[in-house]
């Protein structure tokens, strides 16, 4: 967690284990998990990013 040079709040969260298929679509998931995970970043009005080059790393924007 940390806040970045414009003022806005950066959640990363990542693991270096199994990678999500490129086929998945995280604006429109199948899981409970990621339903729930888009669900709080459209609350917090913020972004969701996917970097799964090497393992899977979830970023959350949001403005304070």
């Amino acid at each position: 967690l940390r806040v970045d040079p414009h003022g806005q709040i950066m959640l990363i969260i990542g693991n270096n284990g199994r990678v999500l298929p490129e086929e998945d679509d995280i604006q429109q998931p199948e899981t409970l998990g990621m339903r729930l995970v888009n669900r709080l970043v459209q609350q917090l009005q913020g972004t969701l990013e996917l970097d799964n080059r090497q393992g899977t790393t979830f970023t959350i924007t949001f403005t304070p």
